[in-house]
């Protein structure tokens, strides 16, 4: 149960982010749609790219680069997974330069109105740091011959460049080349075709041009189409051949170069968590790694507004609008160096956030690197040691400012795994700690480090400048932390796993009776009650273990509007403790589902525990609370299928609804929102058929459910991801 930073057990959970959908009742498009149709961003070079570039735009199929002297693409050929223990995080690139012939030295200009912001949070060294710069919807390169300006746009994976020809001037001037494609050829079509891998038939595609002229009858205009073509000369270079047409006049030629087509995305990003904010607007974070010193492809956005700065992985941070149809911004945030790899950076892992009333936005995680970005006003400015640290940072409401990041953490191995914002102004973070020097404050209900591993509860102001609580959560075994909530009065709801036998009624309140006191065997899941008041061991105010004799977690915890706590997780004990349950335990693993007032009652005090499962493995990994009623999602585990999972569950325990989805391979719900708006679920999908081939799936067969997706094949990596909305029900 305790492999790796994001709480694995019943799959290895490498998350995701690469082929989403989104579905609304009958109102279905693809959040990937949403992705995949925006405009290109064009981002001015302010240090992130190498010296040579100007602009830069990056997205889901490649990355460009638009220099004085031509246009450079970098679009990915091989993906190696980092995430697989023994690989090497590798990945090689293909590189197409186009390069004008014959023409001056013009530097591309910024073209239209800004439509965001790019932000630069990488490394230590606060002067490095970008934040504001202005995106744009296009560049020109005026001039580029004597008469012809060029304008480039478009989407990702499509690169529009449109020639606009002066009155008088003669379109044979322009000329180009390509550097990089091992031939070039013309299609029956007229396109033309640029071969990168012959064996492998990875092509770019330049459509075939359009032309015309804007001919003025009176006080009506019309455009009227001019014959044109592409032509391959002798010495290699390119260019136009245009049929008859009125020199009196302006003339465009508007071709397209379409490199969706060498490959249908990149490799595995993951993605963690996802959260809805008061206007409808989704927020995501996770980590990516699908980018390597020689450029390619970074996390699937037309415009990820940082480039990649670690060794293996950085955060992300990313937000829609209301309607997806706008990226406000994306924001890579990580440590390492991508230019030296003897900087110390390494895996950077959004794991969780949590945002405040104002938008700001709180993320948790792990990160290896020894230059993780910092702000003065931390709590813990260096890496505590062990390799592995949590870190704990907060972005402005606006993603142009690092209002604040912190590593936690001491000697041994440290990992964030979740944040909560209560009504008290005040951030809540639990996690899972290894070092015996991890940071407590004095008063806490646990000040020593006693176990293999701790859970840990940190709070802190919206500063992020006092540390108001610090404790250890546990006992005298192994102890994790997942899942955190906090009631209006400030009470802090700790769920996790254990294999500590403490007896629950020596530690608790005189009087208070937990439902289950003792560890009935092996790992159980728990239930803490935690009142961060710094009266020391009395700050414990409930404590329950819940389980049977074989091994049991709790993954996440919501309260309902009462602030009574509902808890799933994962179990594989065949005398699981159920109330009101509806399936009996059938094998392997099953997910379960608790309502648990914690009154000290004892068993009075459970409203309801019922599992959710069959013959194979099953699992519950998220739960979301709206109306009283929980909202569950998981993985459902038949002899023929691994499909994601979403139920409703009534405040008496009663399974009123859900669904299945997911197509033929192995498809999770791993995080769920519900809202007014609609039931948010996040998860990963994997390749449906791979092939010792095709050892990384790219364009594997694929058949998770996507309508309107302009991405209908596996993007690449070892899964992507799915982002679905339903209708609430």
């Amino acid at each position: 149960i305790w492999n790796g930073p994001l709480r694995t057990g019943c799959v290895a959970l490498v998350c995701f982010f690469c082929s989403v959908s989104w579905t609304v009742g009958q109102d279905t498009r693809s959040a990937t749609d949403v992705v995949g149709r925006l405009p290109l961003g064009f981002v001015p070079n302010v240090g992130q790219a190498p010296e040579a570039v100007v602009f830069e735009a990056r997205g889901l199929r490649g990355t460009l680069g638009f220099q004085t002297g031509g246009v450079g693409l970098t679009l990915p050929t091989e993906l190696i997974d980092p995430s697989v223990k023994g690989l090497q995080a590798t990945q090689t690139t293909a590189s197409v330069y186009l390069r004008f012939v014959g023409a001056t030295s013009r530097a591309p200009e910024s073209l239209g109105a800004p439509q965001g912001k790019a932000n630069f949070f990488l490394g230590r060294d606060r002067a490095h740091w970008r934040s504001g710069i202005p995106i744009s919807t296009g560049v020109a390169y005026r001039g580029v011959y004597p008469g012809i300006d060029l304008h480039y746009n478009g989407v990702d994976g499509r690169l529009k460049g449109t020639w606009y020809v002066s009155k008088g001037v003669n379109p044979s001037s322009i000329s180009w080349r390509y550097d990089g494609p091992k031939s070039c050829r013309l299609s029956q079509a007229g396109d033309l075709i640029l071969t990168l891998d012959a064996k492998a038939g990875k092509e770019i595609i330049e459509e075939a041009p359009v032309a015309w002229q804007v001919v003025s009858e009176g006080s009506t205009r019309r455009r009227t189409p001019v014959d044109v073509s592409f032509v391959l000369r002798d010495n290699g270079t390119i260019g136009f051949e245009c049929g008859a047409y009125d020199p009196s006049l302006p003339l465009v030629i508007d071709p397209f170069i379409d490199y969706s087509t060498v490959l249908g995305g990149n490799g595995t990003d993951n993605g963690s968590a996802v959260v809805i904010d008061s206007q409808g607007r989704c927020v995501i974070t996770g980590r990516t790694h699908s980018t390597t010193l020689g450029g390619g492809p970074t996390w699937p956005l037309q415009n990820p507004l940082m480039n990649y700065g670690g060794e293996i992985a950085d955060v992300f941070l990313t937000r829609l609008s209301q309607d997806g149809s706008q990226l406000e911004f994306s924001t890579y945030i990580g440590g390492g160096d991508p230019f030296d790899l003897t900087v110390n950076g390494g895996s950077d892992w959004g794991i969780d956030l949590a945002l405040e009333s104002d938008g700001s936005i709180w993320i948790v995680g792990m990160t290896e690197s020894q230059n993780f970005p910092i702000t003065p006003n931390a709590l813990q400015p260096t890496h505590g040691g062990g390799g592995i640290d949590g870190f704990l940072l907060k972005v402005n409401a606006a993603g142009d400012n690092l209002d604040f990041s912190s590593y936690i953490g001491g000697v041994g191995l440290d990992y964030a795994f979740s944040v909560a914002i209560g009504d008290q102004d005040a951030v809540h973070v639990v996690g899972t700690t290894g070092s015996y020097d991890f940071p407590v404050t004095p008063g806490a209900y646990r000040e020593t480090f006693d176990g293999v591993t701790d859970g840990f509860l940190t709070v802190l102001d919206f500063n992020g400048a006092v540390s108001a609580y610090s404790t250890f959560v546990g006992f005298e075994g192994e102890d994790k932390a997942l899942g955190v909530a906090v009631d209006s009065f400030g009470q802090v709801f700790v769920v996790g796993a254990t294999d500590s036998v403490t007896d629950a009624l020596t530690v608790l309140p005189f009087g208070t009776v937990p439902v289950q006191p003792l560890n009935a065997g092996g790992i159980d899941a728990f239930l803490a009650v935690i009142d961060p008041v710094g009266a020391g061991a009395q700050d414990l105010r409930y404590f329950t273990y819940h389980g049977g004799v074989f091994n049991d977690a709790a993954w996440d915890v919501e309260l309902n509007d009462e602030g009574i706590p509902h808890f799933v997780g994962l179990t594989n004990s065949n005398d699981f403790p159920v109330l009101h349950n509806q399936i009996s335990y059938a094998g392997g693993l099953d997910g379960f589902m608790v309502r648990l007032e914690p009154d000290g009652f004892g068993a009075g005090d459970l409203h309801y525990s019922i599992l959710m499962g069959g013959l194979m493995d099953d699992c519950a990994f998220a739960v979301s609370i709206l109306n009283d009623a929980a909202y569950v999602t998981g993985l459902f585990h038949s002899f023929v299928s691994q499909d994601a999972f979403i139920v409703k569950v009534d405040s008496q325990g009663h399974l009123i609804d859900g669904a299945i989805f997911g197509g033929s391979a192995l498809d999770v719900g791993l995080g769920i929102v519900a809202t007014l708006q609609g039931i948010y679920v996040i998860g990963q999908t994997e390749c449906d058929q791979p092939t010792q081939a095709n050892a990384h799936h790219i364009g594997c067969q694929h058949s998770f459910p996507s309508v309107g997706a302009p991405q209908s094949t596996f993007g690449g990596g070892w899964t992507d991801a799915f982002v679905t909305r339903f209708t609430l029900f």
